[in-house]
């Protein structure tokens, strides 16, 4: 951690003296004059002209330490043949470029209405201002630190002398330091609009340039690591400004366009305002915290939805809906929005029966729609299909309540339940069941059809058995013609209760699953 000892001295030490404009110049000096009394570097201009007359410089770029081509040095100091260069822009680099600057070497290139000046030059140490020795200073430290930094991490990465697990605790110790420094450097500028550029280093250097030094060599050290240990690293932890910066470049026109696909499809207001809002906060560049999960989530949530609404027109809102649970889109709007939106599509049924049919039908298919998001939206939210399930399991448990309310209000039964068999005498007491002799029969029949009762000793037996050890709720005593006739040829009024039995059956069933799920996890 010894590269980190030199940062841990930059930002304990060094930025304090900063923040009260002291500059340690007798140190700078010293240090980069340890190769030589002058630095050789490189300057970039473009040139446009406004209104055909005045020229502007909208862009330069400098790039310092860079090591001259030996070819390409004159063995004298030369005078810059400014005489070459349109006497406005002349003007401009002599008022731009300090006038300590010895020129090696420049180059003029005109394009339409653009002219682009590249310039080697050599300024030397003792002649710079602290500010410009300050800038060249940190610039230098971090460019000495960078590569070895990058060199340790990678000897790191492949050290079969560690665990993985060690391996993985070490390289995020350097992905913390890091991102605290980053975040302490961004605090100091105090900007997070799109107007300010990071990237954006003066010609005559000012401190603010002297940390942008350290913060770019930081990014870049930062874009290392994920780049190439990002199995490793914490994506839980915040991008760094310009990470974030370039993603809402990169994805700023697929929000827009997206935004715009989404009004088209009518979607209920309070939907469409939650999926939106993302897509919102790319436009406005509004993160309270962005995280590397958030990114990918982001990238995956305009490509798939993109990918979707750009096939029809009109797609069905069910399919937005399920690509919804699918992303795990889990914000309380969309849930409620879909919760409601249920509730009002089962309420168009009258019987109970009908809607609790319903409801299972919506529950196998929400359950078949596989989750591929890796995590939620909303972290810390419980998912957004568990909770449309839960929803609806509690939704049929009050109908289920309704529905007992009724027929006990209905039907004033007082064994409602079944019996245990008991041996009276050496005689069989037979069990009463909460059914008609009609329910009773059809349940046989469905239990001959799907093959649970092979019936191989005849119908007529197993017409026999079920008389002789069951009563309906209407009556003790059930004849085997009318377990037979109901068999074959079951009234019509049957069905309805049946089914209804059969769904709560079902419903049982889930509950006990899930049950059996909750104990497991637990």
């Amino acid at each position: 951690m010894e590269y980190l000892d030199v940062l841990r001295r930059i930002f304990d030490e060094d930025m304090r003296l900063l923040d009260v404009n002291f500059f340690k110049t007798q140190t700078y000096r010293e240090y980069l004059q340890q190769e030589g009394t002058e630095l050789h570097t490189h300057y970039s201009f473009e040139f446009t002209r406004k209104d055909s007359e005045i020229w502007l410089l909208p862009w330069h770029r400098e790039t310092p330490f860079l090591k001259p081509d030996p070819g390409t040095i004159s063995k004298k100091p030369r005078v810059p043949p400014f005489e070459e260069v349109h006497t406005e822009i002349h003007m401009i680099l002599e008022e731009e470029l300090e006038q300590h600057i010895r020129y090696d070497q420049i180059q003029i290139n005109e394009i339409a209405s653009s002219v682009f000046v590249n310039i080697n030059a050599w300024i030397a140490f003792d002649t710079m201002s602290d500010q410009t020795l300050c800038y060249y200073y940190y610039y230098k430290v971090m460019a000495d630190i960078r590569p070895r930094l990058t060199r340790k991490l990678n000897a790191l990465f492949f050290d079969d002398q560690k665990t993985e697990q060690e391996r993985s605790d070490q390289i995020r110790k350097y992905q913390y330091a890091l991102e605290y420094y980053l975040q302490e450097l961004e605090k100091r500028f105090g900007k997070s609009d799109q107007r300010f550029n990071l990237k954006a280093i003066g010609i005559r250097k000012s401190k603010e340039d002297s940390l942008k030094a350290i913060y770019l060599a930081l990014e870049e050290i930062m874009l290392f690591i994920e780049r190439y240990f990002s199995e490793v690293i914490d994506r839980k932890r915040n991008l760094p400004y310009l990470q974030r910066r370039s993603f809402i470049n990169c994805y700023y026109s697929d929000a827009e366009n997206l935004a715009v696909l989404f009004k088209k499809q009518k979607l209920p207001l309070a939907i469409e305002k939650a999926v939106c809002k993302p897509l919102q906060s790319i436009m406005d560049d509004h993160f309270k915290a962005f995280t590397y999960l958030d990114r990918q989530y982001y990238i995956t949530f305009i490509e798939l939805f993109t990918r979707l609404l750009k096939k029809s027109n009109k797609p069905h809102h069910d399919a937005i809906y399920k690509l919804l649970i699918a992303l795990d889109f889990n914000t309380h709007t969309v849930y409620k929005a879909l919760e409601e939106q249920l509730l009002v599509e089962m309420n168009q049924f009258e019987k109970h029966i009908e809607k609790k049919s319903f409801l299972y039908k919506r529950m196998v298919h929400i359950k078949r729609i596989v989750v591929t998001a890796p995590y939620r939206y909303n972290r810390e939210f419980p998912s957004l299909k568990t909770s449309l399930l839960e929803m609806i399991l509690s939704t049929v448990d009050l109908i289920d309540q309704q529905m007992e309310l009724e027929k006990y209000q209905q039907e004033k039964v007082p064994d409602t339940g079944i019996c245990r068999s008991k041996s009276v005498d050496g005689k069989v007491k037979k069990n009463r069941l909460n059914m008609s002799v009609h329910e009773i029969s059809l349940l046989a029949r469905l239990f001959f059809e799907t093959g649970v009762v092979p019936l191989e000793h005849g119908k007529q037996q197993y017409f026999n058995f079920l008389s002789s050890i069951y009563k309906s709720k209407e009556s003790d005593v059930i004849s085997e013609h009318s377990i037979k006739n109901s068999f074959y040829s079951p009234p019509e009024e049957v069905y309805d209760p049946t089914e209804d039995l059969l769904v709560r059956m079902i419903s049982k069933l889930h509950k006990l699953r899930d049950s059996t799920d909750l104990r497991k996890n637990g």
